[in-house]
């Protein structure tokens, strides 16, 4: 029987929402709070947090 490989959850803290990795899934996918999006969709968010974050800094 092949091994499953393991979901991960990362626990992201006080008010922001914890983020669970499931591999195993016929689609693998990537869960942040009640949303589940594809690898690439949360390649794409974590970019844009970035830059939303940046921007929310620098009062713009």
């Amino acid at each position: 029987m092949a091994k499953r490989p393991k979901v991960t959850v990362i626990r992201s803290g006080h008010n922001t929402p914890d983020i669970v990795v499931d591999p195993s899934s016929r689609t693998p996918y990537v869960q942040v709070g009640v949303h589940a999006i594809t690898p690439a969709a949360a390649r794409a968010l974590a970019k844009n947090l970035t830059k939303a974050a940046r921007l929310a800094e620098k009062g713009a």
